[in-house]
């Protein structure tokens, strides 16, 4: 399957690297963008900002410069940041077969097509706003699709970026990595 890696406000950093690993040990072929061109960031805060100055469509306008050559048919990845990109491309090509949510979750704006998603945060994460998982699963079930939501104890945000000592938890990012994986499995055509 190819994965369509988009990475959080830090930047293509330690935490995608090991995503796009994990992801080709598995037998996919995964591609990360680098969205940010180069620049990344070890403060959560520091990196919105950065995406900020940027702009919402700087960072879609990129990313629709990684979609020529891949195939239709591919998973799209995103991480906090990255959820929201990533939705984007989901609800706007066609063959999408799925969608993977990492630290971030919230409902499409507009109609979502019948792609299953898959999301995952922590409970207390600041940056996932309450409520708005439970609304993106419930507006992918209208569509026909499934969805999936698994919720992490604790508070960390990047909790599966190995780069971030005060974030990493690394039981949960290896749970966290054996579901994801199980979803390409079951989107896999």
């Amino acid at each position: 399957m190819r994965v369509l890696v988009l990475h959080s406000a830090l930047g293509l950093r330690a935490g995608v690297h090991d995503a796009v690993r994990r992801l080709e040990a598995a037998g996919h072929t995964a591609t990360a963008p680098d969205l940010y061109a180069g620049r990344t960031f070890t403060d959560v805060d520091e990196g919105v900002a950065h995406a900020d100055e940027l702009g919402w469509p700087v960072l879609q306008a990129r990313t629709a410069q990684a979609l020529p050559g891949l195939p239709d048919e591919l998973v799209v990845l995103g991480t906090s940041m990255g959820a929201g990109l990533a939705l984007g491309v989901a609800a706007t090509r066609p063959g999408v077969r799925g969608v993977l949510l990492l630290h971030a979750a919230m409902p499409w704006p507009g109609s979502w097509p019948a792609v299953p998603v898959e999301a995952h945060h922590s409970v207390g994460d600041r940056w996932v706003d309450e409520g708005q998982p439970a609304a993106l699963c419930e507006q992918v079930a209208r569509a026909g699709a499934r969805a999936s939501l698994h919720v992490y104890p604790g508070d960390r945000h990047l909790f599966t970026d190995p780069g971030l000592p005060d974030e990493h938890v690394p039981a949960d990012t290896e749970l966290l990595w054996q579901r994801a994986l199980a979803f390409l499995e079951s989107v896999r055509p």
